[in-house]
């Protein structure tokens, strides 16, 4: 009689044993190997998200990137000097996103 780790006691021949170990192992890794597919699948999904948000422009070009819900970080040219606003957005009635009030536009340098 053999005494497995979890305290059962085994029944059978060693022939027996052998192929529920083994069987057991197997199972064991498949379900490791899936789970590794899993993860690879969430992170694969997650990195293309975040390349999705980073190469957002707005209608006129400008690349931007979201802050929040509300605010969003853009970058543009107004008569050749490169640009940084940052400024709160609002959604219209139609849908549309439009830039609100409040915000500021700072230069380079």
């Amino acid at each position: 009689m053999k005494v497995a780790s979890t305290g059962s006691v085994l029944r059978g021949t060693r022939d027996e044993w052998e192929a529920a170990t083994c069987e057991s192992f197997i199972n064991n890794k498949l379900m490791e190997e899936e789970k590794d597919r899993k993860r690879d699948k969430k992170s694969k999904d997650k990195k293309s998200k975040r390349e999705a948000k980073d190469h957002q422009t707005d209608d006129a070009g400008n690349p931007f990137f979201d802050l929040s819900a509300k605010r969003r970080a853009t970058v543009s040219k107004y008569k050749g000097i490169p640009l940084i606003d940052i400024r709160e957005f609002y959604i219209d009635k139609e849908g549309k996103t439009l830039m609100g009030k409040k915000g500021i536009a700072l230069t380079v340098e």
